[in-house]
C-alpha cells in the first residue's frame, strides 16, 4: 500500500493538500488535521467566518463538525452516517 493512500477525503478538501507532507508520512488514515484548512475551491461557499457553508443532511447533521467526509459544493444528500 503506496503512503498516499493514507489521504482521505479531508485531505482532498485542503488548502495545503499540494504541499503537505503529512499524509505521505502516515502510516494510517488521516481523519483529523490540525493543519487542515478548507479551500474555498474545493469545498462549498463559505460564510462570513470563513467556515464552509455546509449544504444538504451535512447541515443538520450533528457529527458535522467532526466529520471527514468530502463534501462537495452541492451538498450530500444520501448519508449513512447522518444523524
Amino acid at each position: 500500500m503506496s503512503s498516499s493512500s493514507h489521504a482521505t477525503e479531508l485531505c482532498q478538501t485542503c488548502l495545503y493538500l499540494p504541499d503537505c507532507t503529512r499524509r505521505l508520512e502516515c502510516d494510517f488514515t488521516i481523519t483529523s488535521c490540525d493543519r487542515y484548512v478548507a479551500d474555498p475551491s474545493r469545498v462549498g461557499d463559505m460564510n462570513i467566518d470563513g467556515v464552509p457553508e455546509l449544504k444538504g443532511l451535512c447541515k443538520y447533521c450533528i457529527k458535522r463538525h467532526n466529520c471527514s467526509i468530502y463534501k462537495p459544493k452541492g451538498g450530500i444528500w444520501h448519508c449513512e452516517e447522518y444523524q
